[in-house]
């Protein structure tokens, strides 16, 4: 019985090595952060990609200022996006140029300043602190390039136009980042 059972064990680690004919696992999904954002803004800009295949994968990016004074009123953004890549078709590579759609979802604090007048007439300013939330769709070009061991670089650039949800709104919204990552 004990050599019915060593003879059962020996074939299934047998089976299991031997059946595997490529040890290299497919690398699927993808993390990364914008230094440039990091550097110059006091943002932090995380991205999230599956790569579905050769040629597209989606995902997400999550955005939050902590800078006060910041050039921009946004505070935080979600921003999923669609990608789809060029000229590299080999084996789950999503590398290369890309053009990506995405919808970005955003809000954050903004200042009014209403003139008042006193009794006296002298003019003064009071500000209003307001909240908002504003979604954008947009279009965007990239190029990305991955290296053997998964390390990542990515360069993109894009802009939208907000869908005019709130009663502040921009002409435009940007997208762009230099980011660092890891696929896995």
């Amino acid at each position: 019985m004990k050599k019915f059972v060593l003879s059962i064990a020996l074939f299934s680690f047998a089976l299991c090595v031997f059946s595997q004919e490529n040890s290299e696992k497919i690398k699927t999904n993808e993390v990364s952060l914008d230094w440039l954002d990091l550097a110059l803004f006091r943002t932090i800009d995380v991205s999230y990609e599956y790569v579905k295949n050769a040629d597209w994968g989606f995902g997400a990016t999550t955005r939050y200022n902590f800078d006060k004074d910041n050039p921009f009123d946004e505070k935080y953004s979600v921003t999923p996006f669609f990608r789809y890549y060029f000229f590299n078709k080999k084996d789950y590579g999503s590398k290369g140029f890309y053009a990506e759609s995405f919808l970005k979802l955003y809000g954050g604090e903004i200042t009014e300043y209403n003139y008042l007048y006193t009794d006296e007439g002298y003019l003064y300013e009071k500000p209003t602190e307001k909240t908002f939330f504003e979604a954008a769709l947009g279009i965007g070009l990239g190029f990305k390039y991955v290296s053997k061991r998964g390390f990542v670089l990515d360069l993109n650039l894009g802009g939208g136009r907000p869908l005019g949800i709130s009663d502040y709104n921009l002409d435009f919204v940007g997208r762009s980042s230099v980011s660092f990552g890891y696929r896995f």
